[in-house]
């Protein structure tokens, strides 16, 4: 019974450091990023304004190279999301019923949207993926209703 409850307490402790250790809220308290080993981070939240919002190039001097999970998942503020040169990859569900999200502008250095990345935004019309885009995922824009017009580069492999 006692090496039962020293591994629950070891397992609850190593869950609580993960969390903590991950979770870095930018100076002005409207991102939030984790790092990474190799010297790279990812936005994992947003809490600003809305509007027009462009994702920094980097925090505290460590570079963003990604958009993490659900990052901007069911933000109603954003209008328009401008993603910097250097971020390569947008996560799963990331824009996940972002519904007043009506314009994405990639960089040419994405090579990889997540599944469902772009899912159930309904005010999206017109999508210009870059032609460095390798991989879509599984249902990045479904739901999408009010999205008339998507330019596919020929290299893509994958769902839409």
């Amino acid at each position: 019974m006692k090496i039962f409850n020293l591994i629950i307490v070891s397992i609850f402790l190593m869950f609580c450091f993960t969390l903590s250790a991950f979770a870095i809220m930018s100076e002005d308290g409207s991102w939030e990023y984790q790092r990474f080993r190799d010297g790279t981070a990812a936005v994992t939240g947003y809490f600003g304004d809305g509007g027009a919002v462009t994702i920094p190039t980097e925090f505290d001097g460590v570079k963003l190279n990604r958009i993490g999970n659900n990052a901007f998942e069911e933000n109603t503020n954003i209008t328009s999301i401008t993603i910097p040169e250097g971020i390569v990859e947008v996560g799963v569900k990331s824009f996940y019923n972002a519904n007043s999200l009506k314009e994405v502008i990639f960089p040419s250095t994405i090579t990889k949207l997540g599944d469902g990345s772009f899912m159930g935004c309904v005010n999206i019309k017109l999508v210009s993926l870059p032609k460095g885009l390798i991989e879509i995922g599984s249902f990045s824009f479904a739901d999408c209703s009010g999205l008339t017009e998507i330019n596919v580069p020929e290299n893509i492999k994958g769902n839409l």
